[in-house]
C-alpha cells in the first residue's frame, strides 16, 4: 500500500479497537472498543460528520460487553453480543440510534459464541458451547425466531459461516473420538 493513499478516518486511543462492518450506503462503520474481556463498547461512527455515538445497553454500575456487532441488510438495525442484565452473552438486535433493544436469545441460559448474518441478511447462524457440546442454531431474522439445528453430531463446535448465496454453511467440529476437521450442513 502506498502510505500516501492512505487516509486516516478516525484516531482512537489505547488498543482493543475493532471494525465490525460497513453500512450498505458506506456512510456509517460500527466500531467496537474491548477493554478488558468483561467490558467493551460498541460505537456507531458516521464517516461524513466524523462522529461517534457510543451505542447499546449502557450501565454506570458495572462492566458490559458490547459487540460483535453487524448492520441488518436494510440498515435499520444492528445485531450485536451482549451481556447487559444477564449473566451470559446474548444475541440481541437494536435500531441503529440505540433504540428498541431486544434480547433475542435469552431463553438460552449459555453464552453465545458467534454468529454470522447470512449474505441475504435473511437468517443468523449463531453457536453456543452448552456444557462442554457446542450447538448452531438459526435465527430468522424478519420474525427473530431461532430452533437449534439438532442434526449436528455431538461434540464441539464452532466457527458456523454461511456459504456466499447458499443455504450451506460450513463448521469446525471435534470430539473425543474425532480429531478437528471441517464439515458443510444443507438445509
Amino acid at each position: 500500500m502506498d502510505p500516501a493513499s492512505a487516509t486516516m478516518v478516525m484516531e482512537v486511543k489505547g488498543g482493543g479497537w475493532n471494525i465490525n462492518d460497513w453500512s450498505q450506503d458506506e456512510q456509517q462503520i460500527l466500531i467496537s472498543e474491548g477493554l478488558s474481556v468483561n467490558e467493551s463498547h460498541l460505537y456507531l461512527y458516521n464517516v461524513n460528520t466524523k462522529s461517534k455515538v457510543e451505542l447499546g445497553p449502557l450501565s454506570k454500575k458495572e462492566k458490559v460487553v458490547n459487540g460483535s456487532a453487524r448492520f441488518s441488510l436494510d440498515g435499520k438495525y444492528i445485531f450485536f453480543v451482549t451481556d447487559f442484565g444477564s449473566d451470559f452473552r446474548r444475541l440481541a438486535r437494536m435500531k441503529t440510534d440505540g433504540s428498541e433493544i431486544r434480547y433475542i436469545t435469552t431463553d438460552i441460559k449459555w453464552d453465545v459464541a458467534g454468529y454470522d448474518l447470512k449474505d441475504d441478511g435473511t437468517r443468523i447462524l449463531f453457536s453456543t458451547n452448552e456444557d462442554g457440546l457446542g450447538k448452531v442454531y438459526i435465527l430468522e431474522t424478519t420474525n427473530l425466531t431461532w430452533q437449534p439445528i439438532t442434526a449436528l453430531p455431538k461434540g464441539q463446535i464452532g466457527g458456523a459461516s454461511w456459504r456466499p448465496k447458499s443455504e450451506d454453511f460450513v463448521f469446525g467440529f471435534s470430539s473425543a473420538s474425532n480429531n478437528s476437521d471441517i464439515y458443510t450442513y444443507s438445509f
